[in-house]
């Protein structure tokens, strides 16, 4: 779809079918009865250390709903959530601050009619209750106690009682998952509960208490006294020697080498030996489960009994015989633009600026303004993402990677299925500091475009940004709204016209991103499948650029990208 203005053009790639309507003339005033109800039942409840669970009950005439917040109950609340489906009645919001109370008000919507807003509810977002306690003896005079970790948890406090009901005093505050009491009294009952904490600036936020659990000491052994020793007697003819102990049949063997291993590099194959079917994972409880088979592809991809490793890290494989676990020391390399970088090693020097993403990891900027330009992304300080626009060499297969090429002849290269083990189920809840950092890479990335293309870099412009980001809002809002898509392309010189900014071309892509590329790319990307978009992008007249990036939930995204002609 085209719209042309005088002294404007707008170009959209709508990924949401948008069905063409007639305009039509709407009476100034909407009648009671044809606006939504108003919105009820509204409950707040913690669902984890960072998050709330918003729920209420499904509004009459509603075709969706509108979440606002605020930190206190008469502040300025701010809408963080569109809920563009009638029958959706809950949603949790992530990333908050543990301890800190949100308030939220919610409003069902038809097109442009609003319902009114709910009563306002309010929740605290707390560490979840300690779970999984156990206590067993670990002697005469030692209890051990162990517990599941809680998601968000820094540390845990362990407390210990002689009685149930009785006085309980911290005995232990530790990071660890299991701790053993020693010093205790033998054949004696003890009693123990635990919480989790997180700090939050310079306060300390505590989860529950767990449910008491007990353990009694073993009994003190007897002392025994010694005995003289027996006399020799006559040697006997050596007995039949015993069959040798069954021991697991899983092996792990280096083909170059024939040598049975433990530890792996990747560029290298393994062959896996075993008398039964053997399976992958990352947790040696969890090992064959869908999940953990996923997560350790990103580690070490397991095909027809070969491992090929690809990243550092830890995995597990297990047998009828028992569970073994193994670990990648080298992990891929990729060279590119004078860099060594390893999947799973540290983040090389070099990097000009850094970004957080919405998909919970740091981008780190190389090369910009280059037509090599290069991103890697890393979580926990170990790199997790390389996208790059040069020419590369791997030491791996690309068969077990997860390889993606841009229409434009950018690469990203991760481990298999690592973006959609982070957003499965549209679990993103990205902040608007994240979306502001993507809308800087999206410059970057059609600035390496332009310059492969010969077209000059153009330079970042705040008024643009702003025109483009308020369009995307507007956009997001609209989709899929037949009486309203003939608003979307508007009139770009008149919305950036008021902004000061004239001669403004658009580039409009909507959909689910993230399953590949970063959104930056991705977006660059879409615009790259159309000529007219493509035509706006590398036009040579353009100075400046700013782009706008919206969430619409379900890990899908609204991008807006302007570019203007040097101002006279």
């Amino acid at each position: 779809m085209e719209k042309k203005r005088k002294g404007a053009v707008a170009i959209l790639a709508l990924f949401t079918v948008l069905t063409v309507g007639t305009t039509m003339l709407l009476p100034a005033e909407v009648s009671a009865a044809s606006r939504p109800a108003k919105v009820k039942s509204l409950k707040v409840s913690s669902a984890g250390y960072n998050s709330l669970k918003i729920s209420w009950k499904k509004a009459k005439r509603a075709k969706g709903y509108q979440i606002y917040r605020a930190t206190k109950k008469n502040g300025k609340y701010k809408k963080v959530k569109t809920i563009k489906k009638a029958k959706t009645v809950s949603w949790t919001n992530k990333k908050l601050t543990t301890g800190t109370r949100y308030y939220y008000k919610v409003r069902a919507y038809k097109g442009s009619r609003k319902g009114s807003f709910s009563t306002k509810k309010s929740g605290v977002p707390k560490l979840s209750k300690t779970g999984g306690v156990k206590a067993s003896a670990a002697s005469s005079s030692a209890i051990k106690v162990s517990w599941n970790k809680t998601a968000g948890a820094k540390g845990y406090q362990i407390y210990r009682a002689t009685s149930k009901s009785g006085s309980y005093s911290k005995v232990k505050t530790t990071s660890a998952a299991s701790y053993t009491n020693t010093g205790l009294a033998a054949s004696k009952t003890y009693y123990y509960k635990v919480r989790s904490y997180r700090k939050v600036g310079k306060s300390t936020k505590y989860s529950s208490f767990s449910s008491v659990v007990s353990a009694k000491t073993k009994a003190k052994a007897a002392a025994t006294t010694p005995t003289n020793p027996a006399e020799p007697t006559n040697p006997t003819t050596p007995a039949e020697p015993s069959e040798p102990e069954e021991t697991n049949t899983l092996k792990v063997i280096d083909r170059e080498t024939g040598k049975e291993v433990t530890e792996l590099q990747a560029g290298k194959i393994y062959d896996v030996e075993s008398s039964s079917t053997v399976y992958i994972g990352t947790d040696k409880s969890t090992v064959g489960a869908a999940a953990s088979a996923n997560k350790a592809a990103q580690i070490c991809h397991y095909a027809r009994r070969e491992l090929h490793p690809v990243s550092q890290g830890v995995f597990w494989l297990k047998n009828e015989d028992g569970v073994r676990s193994y670990k990648v020391t080298k992990g891929t390399t990729i060279q590119t633009g004078g860099l060594n970088i390893e999947l799973g090693g540290s983040v090389p020097s070099g990097y000009s600026e850094q970004y957080e993403s919405p998909y919970g990891d740091t981008q780190y900027v190389y090369q910009k303004n280059t037509e090599n330009l290069l991103f890697i992304g890393a979580k926990n300080g170990a790199v997790k993402t390389v996208f790059t626009m040069g020419n590369y060499r791997m030491n791996t297969d690309e068969a077990y990677l997860s390889v993606e090429t841009t229409e434009f002849g950018g690469t990203t290269i991760q481990p298999v299925r690592y973006y959609s083990e982070q957003t499965t189920g549209g679990t993103l809840n990205p902040t608007a500091a994240e979306l502001a950092n993507e809308e800087i890479l999206a410059n970057y990335v059609a600035n390496a475009v332009r310059l492969k293309q010969d077209s000059g870099i153009l330079e970042i412009n705040q008024k643009l940004t702003q025109g483009a980001e308020e369009q995307s809002v507007r956009v997001s809002e609209w989709i899929g709204d037949s009486e309203y898509w003939h608003y979307i392309g508007g009139n770009p010189g008149e919305r950036y016209g008021a902004l000061g900014v004239e001669d403004v071309n658009e580039n409009i892509t909507s959909g689910g991103m993230g399953s590949k590329h970063c959104v930056a790319v991705q977006a660059v990307e879409n615009f790259y499948k159309s000529a007219g978009h493509v035509q706006n992008l590398l036009d040579e007249s353009h100075q400046f650029i700013g782009t706008g990036i919206v969430y619409n939930g379900a890990d899908n995204f609204t991008v807006t990208q302007a570019y203007a002609d040097p101002q006279s």
